[in-house]
């Protein structure tokens, strides 16, 4: 009787049916809000941005992820060099259109986890702000009269086809100019003139896919 009374000891609970029905029951709701947390999360803290063009290479790569912080600029405003994500100006008609309804709910769904997304949102880096001026002379960058050091471009992007001449102009107050890294390959500010400080969403602050290429900015 002894060692049978131990045998059953040692068993230990056994989950029943009614726990397995409770949990599947559960499952729904938890699924709810971890989305719910996510939308949270993307909307104020941070989001994944997908990576879909070549404009800022080789800064970023065609399939990278980035991190962007929704709000650092609630302390700030953004400076030159750093890398921001923005909505396309409306004289920007290439620009993807966001789907509605639940389409935009399933759209929203795959930016918060940084899959690929139809937005019309922006990646550029800011290279003069308000009060600026700037010029492209001989393939190169000059802000208040300063050639400026940009060790992020490549050979191709310092090349004068990439980056003819322009300006001189003065960036108006509460507006940035943008430009991507790909001099060659970039519809910024030079195609669609500064963008207004009001329409960046945050500054992305790492890379962080694919894994090798993990990196702060």
């Amino acid at each position: 009787m002894s060692s049978f009374g131990e045998g059953r000891r040692s068993a230990g609970p056994v989950a029943g049916k009614g726990e397995g029905m409770s949990f599947l029951k559960e499952l729904p709701i938890l699924i709810v809000v971890a989305i719910a947390i996510a939308l949270l999360i993307k909307t104020f803290v941070v989001q994944a941005f997908y990576i879909p063009s070549g404009s800022m290479e080789n800064t970023l790569l065609i399939n990278d992820r980035v991190l962007v912080s929704k709000f650092v600029y609630d302390f700030g405003s953004p400076r030159r060099g750093q890398i921001v994500v923005f909505v396309a100006p409306p004289n920007v008609t290439d620009a993807p259109v966001p789907p509605t309804g639940f389409g935009g709910f399933i759209n929203s769904i795959k930016e918060a986890i940084g899959l690929p997304s139809t937005e019309r949102d922006f990646i550029k880096r800011v290279v003069a702000v308000g009060g600026d001026t700037l010029q492209i002379k001989n393939a190169k960058l000059y802000v208040n009269g300063k050639a400026v050091n940009e060790p992020y471009l490549d050979a191709n992007a310092r090349l004068p086809s990439s980056m003819p001449n322009f300006g001189p102009i003065t960036v108006a107050p509460h507006r940035l100019f943008v430009m991507g890294d790909n001099r060659g390959d970039s519809d910024d500010s030079r195609v669609f003139n500064t963008i207004p400080v009001s329409s960046v969403v945050g500054e992305a602050f790492v890379r962080i896919w694919p894994l090798n290429r993990f990196h702060f900015f």
